[in-house]
């Protein structure tokens, strides 16, 4: 904390406890590689070093961001609400984003998953509809 009580307000010292907070400087240096990523000022393996960020810690802080940023989204969209419908949208976007990659990995099995997924959610509500 600040020495000082007089100088600083309550929260230069709450600012202070945050910036402390290893979680938070975590989700900077996340940041801060995925801006450098988009400005390509650097490669992965070298934002991830100079930054002392892990590629599953990276990974998570993606995650999270794509999923805060698609509940966004649905949460003013009325059309998604529904779950199963959120399921497809979820589906899609995988089938989508796999389509450009060079096959390295087969992601039928995923898409799969959550068509079958959808299905027991479209079930279920037909049972409690009745």
């Amino acid at each position: 904390m600040f020495p000082d009580h007089e100088k600083f307000k309550e929260a230069a010292h709450i600012g202070e406890e945050l910036f402390n907070d290893e979680s938070s400087e975590l989700e900077r240096n996340c940041q801060c590689i995925q801006r450098g990523l988009e400005q390509k000022l650097f490669t992965m393996e070298a934002g991830l070093k100079a930054y002392g960020v892990t590629i599953k810690e990276y990974e998570q802080y993606l995650g999270k961001d794509l999923a805060n940023l698609l509940s966004a989204y649905v949460a003013t969209n009325e059309a998604l609400i529904n779950d199963s419908i959120f399921i497809h949208v979820i589906s899609y976007m995988v089938g989508h984003i796999s389509k450009p990659q060079n096959d390295r990995y087969n992601l039928d099995p995923v898409i799969k998953a959550l068509g079958k997924l959808s299905e027991e959610v479209e079930q279920k509500r037909a049972h409690q509809e009745d």
